[in-house]
């Protein structure tokens, strides 16, 4: 049976190494302990880059991480700690915002048959 692989690319190299220096500014590039065998920011780079290519299925596109470097954790080791680390990512990407005015629409919606339009 044929193994589902990507298109080798060159590039992807080049992605991983720059979402990865843009992932330095951001998150921590030291190992927090002993045992974690990736610090935040390339974990970051390796999960962002899935989605720079546009793989659907992201245990596949970590097993062929794994396969071109040796010593990444485990897909479900590596998908713990980015959910984790996906509160500070989204507070990266989209800083919040201060509303100034808010509106309310209080009108009542149309969902009620006219038969019941009085208790709408």
């Amino acid at each position: 049976m044929a193994r589902y692989r990507l298109h080798h690319s060159l590039g992807r190299r080049a992605v991983i190494r720059q979402l990865h220096r843009w992932a330095k500014r951001h998150f921590s590039d030291h190992k927090r302990f002993k045992h974690q065998k990736l610090s935040d920011a390339l974990l970051v780079a390796l999960l962002l880059s899935r989605l720079v290519f546009k793989h659907p299925f992201p245990s596949i596109w970590w097993q062929m991480l794994r396969e071109d470097r040796s010593g990444l954790p485990s897909y479900t080791q590596a998908y713990t700690r980015g959910l984790r680390l996906l509160d500070r990512l989204e507070a990266v990407v989209s800083p919040a915002r201060r509303c100034t005015e808010v509106i309310i629409d209080s009108m009542p919606l149309p969902v009620c048959r006219p038969k019941r339009g009085k208790r709408c």
